[in-house]
């Protein structure tokens, strides 16, 4: 059975809600130039809007809290993070970064939130005896 069919549909903000009744996903309307987060219920059904982009905003990192009143996600332009009300409505600000974010994690009871930010470190190493290590590695002498 197929729930949504939409060739702007964005799997990697596709989520389960905390109670198994909805799925939350994003799509790119190209129309308008916004990005939607949307639910369905998972037994099939019409979808809802849960949050349009405004000009500009543009998230890639998207799940419920988990008492499923809320969703989260992160802005990848502005690098913020914000909250809106499942059943839609104006999303909150609840943090901003000077930095990218490439993931996050709400704690079970919602007091934290757990952001991945990557970090470049350049290094020069030095490798002695080179011909000596690779032939360990190739004759399986530790």
């Amino acid at each position: 059975m197929v729930l949504y069919k939409n060739p702007a549909f964005s799997p990697k903000t596709l989520r389960r809600s905390p109670d198994g009744k909805y799925l939350l996903f994003g799509v790119f309307d190209s129309e308008d130039n916004k990005q939607r987060l949307l639910k369905i219920p998972v037994n099939g059904g019409q979808e809802k809007e849960v949050f349009a982009s405004r000009e500009g905003l543009r998230f890639a990192l998207a799940d419920w809290s988990p008492d499923g009143k809320h969703v989260y996600f992160m802005d990848t332009k502005a690098r913020s993070f914000w909250r809106v009300e499942a059943d839609g409505g104006i999303p909150v600000k609840v943090w901003q970064s000077k930095d990218l974010v490439q993931g996050f994690s709400v704690k079970p009871d919602g007091t934290e939130i757990l952001l991945v930010k990557p970090e470049t470190v350049e290094e020069i190493r030095v490798i002695e005896n080179v011909t000596g290590e690779v032939e360990k590695i190739y004759s399986g002498n530790d």
